[in-house]
């Protein structure tokens, strides 16, 4: 089931629309959104030309040796992390926040 992710920003939606962050159900809302409003939709024309203005204009930098490695270990050390402190007993208060 998809949850809808519209909060009271609908420019972060935008700027989440524009990196591609959107399951396609929020990307058709947010989509349907702009068409209705001018405003929204001259902000998504505006964030998307200052996106390809950075992305033109700003060299990219590569990343530093081995940082490929060290992600990949921290993702699975928070990965366990997040495992032990949910297979731990908890008061049930406590519970619906931690898991």
């Amino acid at each position: 089931m998809t949850r809808s992710m519209f909060s009271d920003d609908p420019i972060l939606l935008v700027n989440a629309y524009l990196d591609g962050e959107l399951d396609p159900a929020n990307a058709l809302a947010i989509e349907q959104r702009m068409a209705a409003d001018s405003a929204l939709a001259a902000e998504y024309t505006r964030i998307g030309a200052l996106q390809r203005l950075l992305r033109e204009r700003l060299p990219r930098e590569a990343a530093l040796p081995g940082l490929r490695a060290r992600i990949s270990c921290d993702e699975v050390s928070v990965m366990l992390t997040a495992q032990e402190t949910c297979l731990r007993p908890l008061p049930f208060a406590q519970f619906t926040d931690t898991c």
